[in-house]
């Protein structure tokens, strides 16, 4: 029987990664633990017993292991197969508008000392060098926090256009399973509406970007990393509205 239910049950699994997310690969593989588990399991709960106590009796203690272990490994392989479908590269982008004069936004946008005060994930920031206003390729030191966690990091900038987009790379110290991490920051003129007179109200959008180049590290990223990283964006924004408000 287990023959039979085996390449059955299997198949079940990567049809269903299929429809969800798309074929697999080679990781469809991952399924085989499952599968063959459960097959085995069907197949001991299936076998005829001999009314006379002769034959293999049926042990509930396996029936019920076989379960357990169908179900672990059945969405560990599914975890898998939908890392494998899941793209590599990850953009986090949020909008708002916030009527501030721009010299106050771009005080708080363009000064890296200055991203404490709004951005969540962003502390213990200190330039490495010289210091001085930024510029394209200066490096600053900070510290990481997203959740409980704090890592060490070099920021190095890329973009620095007055009044219009801020922009560094992130580079964590000792590498992890993100890379090439980008953060950028654009301030644009709201549309003007009918009637509406004022003009220092700017659409503030917020990027950040990376790549997660393997198979393990975007069950991890989609499992662990990017609701906290979706929930900082959106914190951030706001936060950079109130401060903005109160900056003097």
């Amino acid at each position: 029987m287990i023959r039979y239910l085996f390449p059955a049950l299997l198949a079940f699994q990567v049809l269903l990664a299929v429809i969800l997310w798309a074929f697999p690969g080679v990781w469809a593989l991952a399924g085989i633990p499952a599968a063959f588990i459960c097959a085995a399991t069907i197949a001991h709960w299936k076998t005829p017993r001999d009314p006379n106590g002769a034959g293999p009796a049926m042990r509930p203690g396996v029936l019920v292991l076989g379960g357990l272990f169908t179900l672990v490994f059945g969405v560990a392989g599914m975890s898998l197969m939908w890392g494998a479908t899941a793209p590599e590269s990850i953009s986090i982008e949020r909008e708002i508008v916030i009527e501030t004069p721009r010299e106050k936004l771009w005080s708080l946008i363009g000064d890296p000392t200055q991203r404490t005060q709004w951005s969540p994930w962003i502390a213990d920031v200190e330039p490495i060098g010289r210091g001085g206003a930024p510029s394209v390729g200066a490096e600053w030191r900070a510290t990481l926090m997203l959740e409980r966690l704090a890592v060490p990091a070099t920021l190095k900038v890329t973009h620095v256009e007055r009044f219009q987009r801020f922009g560094w790379d992130i580079v964590p110290v000792g590498g992890g399973q993100l890379e090439d991490m980008h953060e950028e920051v654009t301030m644009t003129h709201a549309p003007l509406k009918a009637g509406d007179t004022a003009s220092d109200r700017y659409v503030i959008h917020y990027r950040l970007s990376y790549r997660v180049p393997s198979v393990l590290g975007r069950v991890s990223e989609r499992m662990v990393i990017r609701r906290p990283a979706e929930r900082m964006a959106d914190e951030a924004l706001k936060s950079l509205q109130a401060v903005s408000i109160g900056v003097q």
